[in-house]
């Protein structure tokens, strides 16, 4: 793009690679994001506010819900995004430099029965090693073989009974195999004991609240969206307070924290804040004119949604 290429072409490359991607690979959460910000890249070219209705907050706030949420692009944003992060519940980490961060191959498909026997014939000689079970568990997660994950993983929990930080790798590998299998239930109280040995990690509320929000989707309760909220208020919380106590340059907010309780909210019917939260977590926007257009006593007096910076992130 930089070279003078065609934008338009670009974008419709990216976007049938990343396709092509997911139908290779459908928990490829890089492939998702991408497609995810191309679709963000183009929201604001759908949507305008006229120079007439630039001094009424009411007349923006319709413009949002007409122009925004009633457009197939924003949806299928949202749900790319989502998709990012359930098949990595630490996506926000790499953002906004998932392009280089994400290896998609940690571990080719036809070498799953070489490790797979490895493993076992290690687990042979040594059948009190948890660690063992554990590396075993990985693979068995990454082939989808999410029941003899689950087998493994249990037994690591059985060996090592005093090593928390083993037992805390073997409940967030069960909440994952849980998670898979949309055992909503059983992936819950997985994390409930994860929270139990790491209480004070921001991360581990959110995966919380986004499995919450799967229940919810299930179960159609509105008491799992609260519990949505509530994690997700605690996550961004103890995100803030870890900054705060390193003294860290990266002021970022907990993007995965804010985009789950954005979800939430609207499906409490609460658009406006849904939107707010869903900017909190894309920084690039994040300081635009959109907070201005929310909050601001007239809207923000703007006409337009500028478009986003240059992609890629």
């Amino acid at each position: 793009s930089s070279k003078g290429s065609n934008p338009n072409i670009l974008l419709s490359n990216i976007n049938d690679n990343s396709n092509s991607a997911i139908k290779f690979n459908p928990n490829f959460a890089n492939a998702y994001y991408l497609r995810g910000y191309l679709s963000y890249y183009k929201i604001p070219s759908h949507f305008s506010v006229g120079y007439d209705e630039r001094n009424s907050k009411e007349a923006l706030n319709k413009a949002i819900e007409k122009g925004i949420f009633n457009e197939n692009i924003f949806f299928s944003m949202i749900d790319d995004f989502k998709n990012a992060i359930r098949n990595d519940p630490f996506f926000y980490k790499k953002y906004p430099y998932v392009l280089n961060a994400i290896n998609p191959c940690p571990v080719f498909s036809d070498e799953y029965p070489s490790l797979i026997k490895n493993l076992t014939e290690q687990i042979k000689t040594n059948p009190n090693d948890g660690s063992l079970y554990y590396q075993r568990a990985l693979i068995y997660l990454e082939s989808n073989n999410n029941q003899k994950a689950i087998e493994d993983l249990n037994q690591v929990i059985q060996l090592n009974s005093s090593d928390n930080s083993l037992k805390a790798l073997a409940y967030y590998g069960l909440w994952l195999a849980h998670y898979k299998q949309k055992n909503y239930k059983e992936a819950l109280e997985n994390i409930n004991q994860v929270i139990k040995i790491y209480p004070d990690f921001a991360d581990f509320y959110a995966i919380r609240g986004l499995t919450y929000y799967d229940f919810y989707k299930l179960s159609k309760n509105t008491k799992d969206l609260e519990k949505v909220i509530e994690d997700s208020n605690h996550a961004i919380k103890l995100h803030e307070e870890l900054l705060k106590k390193l003294n860290s340059e990266d002021k970022e907010p907990h993007a995965n924290a804010y985009f789950i309780r954005g979800l939430a909210y609207y499906d409490l019917g609460n658009q406006t804040q849904a939107l707010s939260d869903y900017l909190q977590a894309f920084p690039e926007w994040s300081g635009s004119m959109w907070p201005a257009l929310i909050n601001g006593p007239e809207g923000g007096g703007v006409t337009e949604i500028p478009l986003a910076p240059g992609f890629p992130p």
